[in-house]
């Protein structure tokens, strides 16, 4: 007769943190399903955060910080999958590399970063605790495709959730350099 044992102490945190992450990723699965059949959204996840990486075409016009009016019950969504949790979060921005020269974006890093802090100050509206934020931009540094193709610049401008295990924020930032 097997008898189940419950872990105690760190290593029972551990697992049920881990399982979290796993219950997180689902529930984002499941919520954009149709936008993941898209490829409009990816989830990745391992055992210390989930990533959910949005494309811009569903959130910013090209050059914009103001999200697009159909983008806001995207981040509702994500609002109330989240809003339950005490993860961390971060929001990161990028941009291709085209550039980018107004008086509000000098360049593609105030572009980033405006568009995470738009992300973040929309999803505090919503419920999600500020403490629990961060926003980040990246600017054209830090692309999943190459920019030489409309295809490629598309894929490059994206913001990025980063669920983490940890409730610290500033934690998060610093495991995750």
């Amino acid at each position: 007769l097997a008898i189940d044992t419950i872990p105690t102490g760190s290593e029972g945190r551990l697992n049920d943190q881990t399982k979290g992450m796993r219950e997180i990723a689902d529930k984002f699965a499941a919520e954009f399903s149709g936008l993941i059949t898209d490829g409009l959204v990816s989830i990745n996840e391992n055992e210390d955060w989930v990533e959910v990486s949005l494309s811009n075409k569903i959130l910013f016009k090209s050059g914009d910080v103001e999200p697009y009016d159909d983008a806001f019950p995207i981040l509702e969504q994500i609002a109330r999958i989240l809003k339950g949790q005490d993860n961390a979060l971060l929001v990161e921005g990028f941009t291709d590399n085209i550039p980018i020269r107004t008086r509000a974006h000098p360049s593609n890093w105030e572009l980033s970063s405006s568009r995470s802090a738009a992300v973040v100050r929309l999803l505090a509206h919503e419920g999600i605790d500020p403490q629990r934020m961060a926003a980040i931009g990246y600017g054209q540094f830090q692309p999943v495709a190459r920019n030489d193709t409309p295809e490629g610049r598309s894929r490059n401008r994206r913001i990025v959730l980063i669920i983490s295990k940890d409730a610290n924020v500033r934690v998060t930032l610093r495991k995750k350099s």
